[in-house]
């Protein structure tokens, strides 16, 4: 009689264990997407940029004009 209850009560924590477990799975599904985008926001990885504020107290820069030129030369060996 002691087999039965011990096999019972095995079957009753592994479902216990497997319920726990789809529901730890489905709580971190539902929340992917905004603790995806919170780390996003806070590192700058996926597309979200962060803000730089600039304090007042900095000097201003002055206006410059940078010039650029491209090249569109090829190598002589290139077909």
């Amino acid at each position: 009689m002691n087999v039965a209850i011990d096999q019972r009560k095995k079957k009753y924590v592994s479902i216990l264990i497997i319920i726990a477990v789809l529901l730890i799975m489905f709580g971190l599904a539902y929340a992917s997407v905004p603790l995806y985008r919170l780390f996003c926001q806070v590192t700058g990885y996926g597309g979200t940029t962060q803000i730089k504020r600039v304090l007042e107290t900095q000097p201003q820069q002055t206006k410059r004009t940078i010039a650029v030129y491209f090249n569109a030369d090829t190598s002589s060996e290139m077909p």
